[in-house]
């Protein structure tokens, strides 16, 4: 670790991503907690600004890349792990992750999603970079569409494995037209590209039905999970949110 990350103690919580119509889950996101702190955002933010994100980055994928050793082979769950925009396109970076991945072999189990607060930029860097993560079995999605500096048009140039929607979009889509509006776009460009589409912040039934008949396969939120351990068995969580949905009022 660097040495500011001595001073604070970092952590991982877990949050489902599902598939909405079946409840099968798909991956999990692995969520930076650090004591003391509650806006995560801001404080990433700090360290794009400084630049030691890319440790930070390196950190989480030393975590997960431990982590995936305790999940079950017979019903495996894949780790997403949020990267940001400076990190994806520095040389360093790109160099240790495809050293751990080719030591470590996660053999699909990893997933990186891109978080565009900070723009992204040197495409052809990052196309390649993508390219061989890819080629290591991972897979690669864009974060937060709808919010900070995030484009459609990354998806496309680094022919990405899906997208999510930014909450600050799926959490309007109930009272305001912009953001449906802006929903429905984007399921358009990942309909033509034929990749999925997850929407954050999924916390209630009428929120998850417009969502739903608006197109949305997958879905992440506290309707079906708050942030917890490490989910180690699909199946056996798979079965349990079934249940729990279905005794719902």
């Amino acid at each position: 670790k660097v040495v500011f990350m001595r001073t604070i103690n970092l952590h991982y919580q877990y949050q489902p991503i599902v598939d909405l119509n079946t409840l099968d889950i798909v991956r999990q996101e692995a969520l930076l907690r650090v004591d003391g702190v509650t806006d995560i955002e801001a404080l990433v933010g700090s360290f794009e600004r400084n630049g030691s994100v890319i440790e930070i980055d390196l950190y989480t994928l030393t975590h997960a890349l431990h982590q995936i050793q305790s999940i079950s082979a017979d019903s495996p769950v894949p780790i997403a792990i949020n990267v940001s925009a400076l990190s994806l396109v520095n040389p360093c970076f790109q160099h240790e992750v495809l050293s751990n991945l080719v030591q470590r072999r996660p053999s699909g189990l990893l997933s990186f999603e891109i978080t565009e607060t900070w723009p992204l930029q040197h495409m052809n860097r990052a196309h390649g970079f993508v390219s061989r993560l890819k080629q290591q079995g991972c897979s690669v999605g864009l974060d937060d569409v709808g919010d900070g500096f995030a484009r459609l048009s990354v998806v496309q140039h680094l022919h990405l494995n899906y997208l999510k929607l930014s909450s600050k979009l799926t959490t309007k889509v109930l009272h305001s037209r912009t953001a449906q509006e802006a929903v429905r776009a984007a399921i358009r460009f990942s309909t033509m590209l034929g990749i999925p589409i997850v929407a954050e912040h999924i916390d209630n039934g009428a929120q998850l039905a417009w969502l739903q008949s608006a197109g949305i396969t997958h879905g992440q939120g506290w309707l079906f999970a708050k942030p917890t351990e490490l989910i180690t068995s699909g199946a056996d969580f798979s079965a349990a949110l079934r249940a729990r949905l279905r005794n719902r009022p």
